[in-house]
């Protein structure tokens, strides 16, 4: 009983500390033939950990930078978007002033993003 309520415990701890991102987290992600590594916590990024696998090859280190950029713009691009596509259908069909105002303040704020790329 005691080994079950341990692994029961274990389980929910660690689900709270991944939807809470409260540990730093370490990614790898292979974005357009360059594998992009960093480490983000609480939902922002720890900038010495991008590419830090490249830092001690300049060469290497770089293209991986830019990499690491446009890959970055393209998630925000997309959580944007997203956030976008939920606000107008959450408005479809409500005469709610507030979903409205939602709508357009995530429509403005994915057009301002979408215009600088």
């Amino acid at each position: 009983m005691s080994a079950y309520l341990n692994t029961i415990q274990s389980t929910v701890s660690n689900h709270f500390e991944e939807t809470r991102n409260l540990q730093m987290t370490p990614v790898t992600i292979e974005y357009e033939g360059t594998t992009v590594s960093y480490q983000h916590q609480l939902w922002r990024l720890r900038p010495v950990s991008v590419c830090a696998n490249y830092r001690h090859n300049l060469s290497e280190f770089s293209p991986c930078t830019v990499k690491a950029a446009q890959l970055f713009n393209a998630l925000c691009m997309e959580v944007a978007r997203q956030a976008r596509n939920a606000a107008t259908v959450a408005a479809m069909g409500n005469s709610d002033p507030r979903l409205a105002r939602e709508r357009d303040k995530t429509c403005e704020a994915y057009r301002s993003m979408k215009a600088g790329t």
